[in-house]
């Protein structure tokens, strides 16, 4: 006995191991949290498409700074001082004091470094002289030694 079977039901593919067809939705790869607020996709048409679905793939290794400093800086720190301006004047104010904190703090990383420097030069120097003096007093002991052998 032949069981009828319509067209449409052998046309479809199985995805019986777990794998479901997306709706002719687009790959999406989001960067940060920030982002996850309202896509819309380049149609026009609202996706509705949770945070929650697909994988998610962690980055934490990948460093985008320019320079090793911003560690010390502390970049991931923000500071949202536009909303509490209130005057034209204050902001003025407010960008001189900034640059003038960006110029001490670079005249200190400089001051720093010169320290620094002075400090490694004379840590060199004095290792080089006492290993100097460690070898003198080598050299003197071995020529008292013969001749105090000498005169036994």
């Amino acid at each position: 006995m032949a069981v009828a079977v319509r067209l449409k039901e052998i046309m479809q593919p199985d995805f019986s191991q777990g794998h479901e067809i997306s709706s002719c939705k687009p790959f999406r790869m989001c960067i940060s949290d920030d982002d996850l607020k309202d896509f819309d996709s380049d149609d026009g048409e609202r996706s509705d498409m949770s945070p929650g679905k697909g994988t998610r793939f962690s980055c934490a290794d990948f460093d985008l700074s320019d320079s090793e400093s911003f560690e010390e800086e502390g970049y991931l720190k923000i500071t949202l001082h536009l909303p509490y301006k209130k005057s034209y004047e204050e902001s003025i104010l407010f960008e001189y004091e900034l640059e003038r904190e960006t110029k001490v703090k670079e005249a200190v990383r400089c001051k720093l470094s010169s320290l620094e420097a002075s400090l490694r030069f004379e840590n060199d120097f004095a290792l080089i002289r006492v290993a100097t003096f460690v070898r003198e007093r080598k050299e003197a002991n071995v020529r008292l030694d013969k001749q105090h052998t000498r005169k036994m």
